[in-house]
């Protein structure tokens, strides 16, 4: 988006005195990473520790994985970064990619502008038209399947609504700053920072919201208290 015949000067962009760029860059790899191995563990739990209530289920879960996995990939191979200054409005490749010619940098970027709209509209579309319209015509069912429908619910919805605002918020940002002719130093990158999140903040709310993963997960910290209880009972009657 464009508001000025003059061709933009990328060199004239402000650089804030903070190195928002390094940042930026070890935000990509850290939520790359994460996002990764949270997925990968994800995966598992779906495939290895899903109870028979939740078997149904199983297909749209392990849907919702791969596009993450998929996204998480394209982003952390592309590094994209979206700016403005201005009244322009412009992405650039910061990963492995930055250095190639064109077409093929504009192919990388319009593979990340797709990987990214695939994966926030990909878990509310089947969500809204598979999962919650189905929960709804089942209010028959037992208590015990219906916990299950629930669950699923929670962990579908946040993860259709969290995604849109994630995604949503930087554009609503990034248009508002074209359109005013905003300059902030440093805005640009700030505002990237939430796209690499996507990933990872789906993959945790998964793991929390399902009780089966969350206790497989996060189990051994009852545990371990369980046993910090004990040991300190024990102390305690000795001492006395």
């Amino acid at each position: 988006m464009e508001h000025s015949s003059s061709k933009l000067n990328f060199s004239t962009v402000s650089k804030p005195t903070v190195d928002l760029k390094k940042i930026g860059e070890l935000n990509e790899y850290v939520c790359s990473l994460l996002g990764i191995f949270l997925n990968m563990l994800l995966c598992y739990l779906i495939l290895f520790k899903t109870t028979s209530r939740l078997q149904i289920y199983k297909r749209v879960l392990l849907q919702n994985c791969f596009l993450d996995i998929f996204y998480n990939v394209i982003n952390s191979v592309t590094h994209c970064q979206a700016d403005f200054k201005e009244g322009n409005f412009f992405v650039l490749l910061n990963g492995p990619l930055r250095h190639l010619p064109m077409p093929w940098a504009a192919y990388s970027i319009a593979l990340w502008v797709f990987a990214l709209f695939f994966c926030v509209t990909g878990v509310p579309i089947q969500f809204l038209f598979r999962v919650y319209q189905h929960v709804n015509q089942s209010m028959h069912l037992p208590p015990e399947i219906l916990d299950v429908h629930r669950q699923i619910t929670t962990t579908l919805m946040v993860q259709a609504v969290a995604p849109i605002v994630i995604c949503l918020l930087p554009i609503v940002l990034f248009v508002t700053g074209c359109f005013l002719y905003l300059n902030i130093p440093g805005a640009g990158i700030i505002i990237n920072f939430m796209f690499a999140w996507i990933p990872l903040v789906n993959s945790l709310i998964t793991i929390i919201a399902i009780k089966t993963y969350r206790h497989f997960c996060f189990g051994w910290m009852s545990k371990f208290k369980y046993r910090i209880h004990q040991s300190s009972t024990f102390f305690n009657y000795v001492a006395n």
